[in-house]
This record gives C-alpha cells, structure tokens and sequence, in this order.
C-alpha cells in the first residue's frame, strides 16, 4: 500500500506544473506548456515574466527560442539581440550572421513566412525530444499543428522520462488529433501514469520475491553441505564415530 501511494506521489510530481483547474480554456493551458518547455530549454536565459512580455510584443515561442540561440551561441545578452533586428529591421537569419552565429549548423532553417516560428519549434522537437524531421511531417499530415506535437512530447516526456511506455506517447498524440482538450488529456494520461507505476512496482516485486526465493534455495544448500560435511567429520568414512 505504501509503495501504491508513493507510485502515486511521484506521477503527481512530475506533472504538478502542468495541472490545470477545470475553468483554463485549451489556449491556457497550451500557453503555460509551452512558457514551461521554453524555461526548461534556456533555464540561464529565460524568466517567465520575459517569456510573457516577448509573447506580448508580438513574438512567438518559436521565435523565441531562435533568439535565445543566438545569445547562447555568440554570447550576447538576449536585449541585444532583440534590439538589433528591431532597429535594423532584420530577420533572424541576418541577424544570427551579424553575431556570427550559423544557424545551419545546429539545423535551423528560417522560414521568412512565419519569422522563423515553425524552425524554433522544430528544433526544441529535435534537440529536447530526438524526434525526426519526418515524424514531425507525418504528425503534421495526419492534422497536427507543431504546438500540439511539442506539447504531447513534453506531457510524455514529464510523464514516462525513461520511455518505457511509447504507447501512451501515441495516445497523447491521437487524442489530439481527435480535437481532445489539454485538460481532458492531462487528466487521462495522469490517470495512465498512475497504472504504469503500479505496474512498475508490481514487476519489481516480482523481481524481488523471485530473488528472495534464489536466496532461500541457496541458503538451504548451504546448510545441507555444512550438515553433509560435519556428519562425514564425525563418523568418518566407514560411518562409525572417530
């Protein structure tokens, strides 16, 4: 029973930043995923005040992590950054190679068509999450958008870290693309992780007993040879005692 409660401790732990009240709209909850994936991504860069006033300026969080990457690469201060590409009027492509930032070399391709929203959610996809070009464009043609990819990587993420149960990851992704809210998956992959720990512990168990039984059975031989031994010790070959 105590180790059904800590199993249950520890899932609700791991998603305590993500729990949300039943009156956060979809967009919401969204948000505050996102906000929490970039703070993770760029912990010495970020604060979630600064994520909120750049949201509120217009960029996106893609957008966001470009810049971010481009101060960690050159060194510069994310301020900096910023006010180059506003004051010169510049797309981040340029303005990485004003700092002398490739950005092809850590895989970003800017698309001028979304200031570079799309490429910045990519690479958070690949660098946080090892997910492919390819998945992300299989996920994309089966209806979902990158913010809802990204997100269900890092619900999965938070939820199964050691990847031992991929098929909740795909019932994360097909509830979405079935239009599902954030908060109603939350609550059923919760649910999910609390019967994977159980399961999880219930093998360990399993383990446990099977290795305590090992011991047992050597324990029991141990002592048969001692016996053996210390009886042939007292009565010698011919059987009678010495």
């Amino acid at each position: 029973m105590k180790r059904l409660v800590v199993s249950i401790l520890v899932v609700s732990l791991l998603l305590a930043p993500i729990i949300v009240s039943a009156q956060e709209d979809d967009t919401t909850v969204e948000n505050g995923m996102m906000v929490n994936i970039l703070l993770s991504a760029f912990p010495n860069l970020l604060t979630e005040n600064l994520i909120r006033d750049l949201r509120a300026d217009g960029y996106g969080y893609g957008e966001i992590a470009i810049i971010c990457i481009i101060a960690s690469q050159s060194g510069k201060d994310l301020t900096e950054v910023i006010n180059y590409a506003k004051e010169n009027n510049l797309g981040w492509g340029e303005v990485a190679r004003y700092f002398g930032v490739k950005l092809s070399k850590v895989g970003l391709v800017i698309n001028p068509q979304d200031r570079g929203d799309s490429a910045g959610i990519m690479y958070l996809l690949r660098e946080r999450y090892r997910v492919s070009n390819a998945e992300v464009y299989r996920l994309r043609l089966q209806g979902l958008k990158l913010s809802d990819i990204l997100v269900s990587y890092e619900l999965y993420s938070r939820l199964d870290p050691q990847n031992k149960n991929p098929e909740l990851l795909q019932n994360i992704l097909r509830a979405r693309e079935e239009r599902k809210e954030w908060r109603r998956i939350i609550d059923q992959v919760s649910n999910a992780g609390q019967i994977t720990q159980i399961k999880e512990e219930n093998k360990v168990k399993g383990q446990e007993k099977v290795q305590q039984q090992i011991q047992q059975q050597t324990q029991q031989q141990t002592q048969q040879q001692t016996q053996q031994q210390s009886h042939s010790e007292q009565h010698g070959p011919s059987g009678g005692k010495r």
